[in-house]
């Protein structure tokens, strides 16, 4: 993947609003960009985990892939997450 393409999943997954629980471990959002459908992932760890790009989805079918964010990029996707699955 390309760095400009990255940067700007990690991007939108910082401003996303809508995160699913999966096997109850997992956080993720979904990010569309440049025609496809990026999972963005957030895992619950005893140690600190970096925000991830599992997959994505275009008209191929789906992609699996493992690209971390750094620690700057993964902050905000964290903060996100927790004002969106906050109770308010």
């Amino acid at each position: 993947m390309e760095a400009a393409t990255i940067s700007a999943v990690f991007t939108a997954a910082a401003s996303s609003t809508y995160w699913k629980l999966v096997n109850g471990s997992e956080w993720i959002t979904e990010v569309s960009h440049g025609g496809y459908t990026y999972y963005v992932e957030l895992r619950k760890s005893d140690e600190p985990v970096q925000a991830e790009i599992t997959g994505r989805l275009g008209y191929g079918g789906t992609e699996f892939l493992s690209v971390a964010a750094t620690w700057g990029q993964t902050f905000p996707i964290v903060e996100a997450a927790l004002n969106a699955t906050r109770v308010h």
